[in-house]
């Protein structure tokens, strides 16, 4: 299973336009095999954005695929940085950003959606099940939803039931990782109000707050219908989300079983 859902990952990027670095000791998936070892990385690849801006803000990350807290756990590890040598990444780097499951998803078949381009990537892997791993990464962005040379907004889940968010500037690294994620709903009502619905941007630390993220977005379950794609007007365009039932941890503490998780889809 793991050679399944590592290959599928890689696939993603590589359908969406990224592009694969030859690193030393890079895995193979024909090859790739698991082990019985809980936490623990079994191989890894480094890939690189390709778009208009990589000449100039370039952006590297490092996957790392393995296991959490179990060897049948899926985990994958993120790091980021400006360039790379070898197998290690450059500049300002983050740490090992770990994003995984709960438990044993692998061992099901379970639908997986990917969402991406030569400059993003949103993915919810092993959907519908109750270790739903949901995944970001996008460049920041300006007050009209442009993409920025200034660095990453990424956002994962790190079990079924926590999750976390990093901003990673290029040239002063990263602010830290935070658990929840920046999304502010109110404590009461279900976000509706007569005809109007509300979803709820993620905001993201920088020392400041930055312009939200557009990769995704968190939305009362109740009033959205789950893989059903909507559109709505964000930074003044219309865009197409496809909502994920799995809520996540938010700065509002409402309850992720009330939410869903509004994912690009476009």
């Amino acid at each position: 299973m793991f050679q399944s859902w590592g290959s599928m990952v890689a696939n993603a990027f590589n359908t969406a336009g990224w592009v694969k670095i030859t690193g030393v000791g890079e895995i193979d998936w024909t090859t790739a095999s698991s082990n019985a070892s809980p936490t623990s990385a079994w191989g890894f690849e480094i890939w690189r954005m390709n778009d208009a801006l990589q000449s100039t803000a370039p952006v590297y990350i490092r996957l790392d695929y393995g296991s959490g807290a179990s060897a049948v756990t899926p985990r994958i590890w993120t790091q980021f940085g400006s360039g790379y040598s070898g197998n290690a990444l450059m500049g300002p780097i983050t740490t090992n950003l770990a994003s995984s499951t709960q438990s044993a998803s692998a061992g099901g078949l379970w639908t997986s959606y990917f969402s991406g381009a030569n400059n993003r990537m949103q993915m919810s892997l092993f959907t519908a099940s109750a270790n739903n791993l949901i995944y970001s990464i996008e460049r920041t962005h300006d007050a009209n939803g442009n993409d920025t040379d200034e660095g990453i907004l990424f956002a994962s889940s790190n079990t079924s039931t926590a999750h976390m968010q990093t901003y990673w500037n290029r040239s002063l690294g990263t602010t830290g990782t935070e658990l929840g994620v920046g999304a502010f709903l109110p404590s009461i009502g279900s976000g509706a109000t007569g005809t109007t619905t509300t979803m709820y941007p993620l905001y993201f630390a920088s020392g400041r707050y930055s312009n939200p993220a557009l990769g995704l977005l968190i939305a009362y379950a109740a009033t959205v219908t789950s893989y059903s794609a909507i559109n709505l007007t964000f930074f003044g365009t219309s865009h197409t989300y496809l909502p994920i039932p799995q809520g996540m941890t938010n700065r509002s503490s409402v309850a992720v079983g009330q939410l869903s998780t509004l994912m690009r889809w476009e």
